[in-house]
């Protein structure tokens, strides 16, 4: 570190202070200032030494929260799946909108602050704001560590917000309308009878998305559900294995569930070619190509409509299969072994889980078909 007297032009003088202020590993990194006066210039000097000491200091940074946002998201996506970038950048819109093209070196926690007070005032949920003030904090822990900011301005502020909205479930006449509407001739133009029995089985939408032929055993009936199928823009998808570990189960058909499977699997032959089929995706459209999710959740709409019942989301299908098999007498960890939701049902039970009670809980979920 070193102070240099300096002649300006006019005659007059000044003295240039140059510190350095790279970590200890890191490229030289300098930061220089100038003062009219020699008295100033140590006492800055003197200041940055001391907050260097402190591992305060921090040199004068123009980057933007959109930029640092964008870096933070290059740096995760090295090692995070395509669908979980994809959440993540859905919770950074609020910081984006709060902060964008603001200097993270301005960003206060009364500012963070405001962020949650305008998210609860237009109505979202603490889930919601929680999720959007845990990625800032990811995205400002970024600037501390390259040592842009001396601390995190949203460590300590904490989400509120509106309860979460319960899930809705179809009553149980609603969900023997919506297997009428599934099984009839008609259904709908895209989605083929056998796929809606997979989303009336209580699979997720990339479950039913992912699941191909291979995967259905008509011998034993039963279906392996291992893999998903998720947007992750407006063109592309990614197939990647369940949500969680716990998701990879083995399901149970009753009879004439398999009986869709066999006569869907026999029309996809039929129509594209046995070869095209037989590792193929069970869910495709027209052209045989793999159906998209969005196209899913607008056709059941689609098929809600068709049954004349509440037009309620595609996750609320799973939701009802887990509440109706409870209402049917089904055992909790039989109802988590089916759906893949428990780990330790998974670890403990569905490992132990036999063909029988399983058996029983496709029927209790779909009659006797």
């Amino acid at each position: 570190m070193s102070i240099r007297k300096i002649t300006y032009a006019d005659g007059s003088v000044g003295y240039r202070v140059v510190v350095d202020i790279s970590a200890e590993g890191e490229p030289r990194r300098q930061q220089t200032r100038t003062f009219r006066s020699h008295r100033d210039a140590v006492k800055w000097k003197a200041e940055v030494i001391t907050d260097r000491k402190r591992g305060t200091h921090v040199a004068p940074d123009a980057t933007t929260f959109d930029a640092l946002a964008d870096e933070w998201l290059t740096i995760r996506a090295r090692t995070t799946r395509a669908n979980t970038m994809s959440g993540y950048t859905t919770d950074l819109k609020h910081p984006r909108a709060a902060f964008g093209d603001k200097p993270v070196q301005r960003i206060t926690e009364h500012d963070a602050e405001v962020m949650v007070t305008t998210m609860v005032g237009k109505g979202r949920s603490k889930r919601t704001v929680g999720k959007a003030l845990t990625t800032l904090r990811s995205v400002l822990d970024l600037a501390v560590r390259r040592r842009a900011i001396p601390s995190n301005p949203a460590a300590w502020v904490e989400a509120s917000g509106s309860p979460a909205r319960q899930r809705e479930a179809f009553t149980a006449v609603e969900w023997e309308q919506l297997h009428i509407a599934a099984g009839t001739e008609k259904g709908t133009a895209v989605v083929e009878q056998a796929v809606w029995m997979l989303v009336l089985a209580g699979l997720r939408r990339s479950e039913v998305l992912g699941a191909r032929w291979s995967d259905v055993d008509f011998s034993a009936g039963t279906l392996s559900v291992d893999r998903g199928r998720v947007a992750i823009d407006g063109k592309h998808t990614e197939v990647g294995s369940t949500k969680t570990e716990r998701g990879k189960r083995t399901l149970y058909l009753p009879e004439g569930v398999l009986s869709l499977l066999s006569a869907c699997r026999g029309g996809q032959a039929e129509r594209f070619g046995l070869g095209q089929v037989r590792d193929g995706y069970i869910a495709v459209d027209a052209a045989c190509r793999p159906l998209r999710p969005e196209r899913l959740s607008d056709e059941w709409k689609v098929l809600c409509g068709l049954a004349k019942v509440r037009v309620l989301t595609l996750h609320s299908a799973r939701h009802t299969s887990v509440t109706l098999m409870r209402d049917r007498g089904v055992d909790d960890h039989i109802v988590a072994a089916w759906h893949g939701h428990d780990e330790v049902v998974m670890r403990q039970t569905y490992s132990h889980a036999q063909a029988e009670p399983l058996k029983a809980a496709g029927m209790a979920l779909f009659g006797v078909m």
